[in-house]
């Protein structure tokens, strides 16, 4: 992820800026993603769904804890996953787990 995508997520999961100063929390409707990322970190960044998943060859770690996701979908392109950390969400159905042979540590736990 570039430097923006990580000022804004950090942005909306706290409110502050990197001085302490209260930010405005403006939604983000898309997120663009290195495709070469290995982890993807979006903790507490307000998202209601994710999507669009084609190109991220190389993602071993998925963490969107503290979202509001209530489902997942098209996750089976991800097929370098490893890990998958959904805590704390609002899970109520994920298809294409079964693909993901890599596949180690599932957390949906408050979900």
């Amino acid at each position: 992820m570039s430097n923006v995508e990580k000022i804004n997520t950090n942005i909306l999961s706290n409110g502050e800026n990197a001085e302490g100063q209260e930010e405005p929390q403006t939604p983000i409707e898309t997120i663009v993603i290195d495709p070469d990322s290995t982890i993807i970190e979006l903790t507490a960044c307000r998202l209601r769904s994710i999507e669009g998943f084609d190109g991220l060859t190389k993602v071993e770690t998925l963490n969107m804890r503290q979202n509001l996701i209530n489902k997942i979908e098209n996750i089976s392109q991800l097929t370098t996953l490893k890990h998958i950390d959904l805590y704390d969400n609002h899970i109520e159905r994920i298809e294409g787990l079964n693909s993901l042979v890599q596949l180690k540590h599932v957390d949906l736990s408050f979900s």
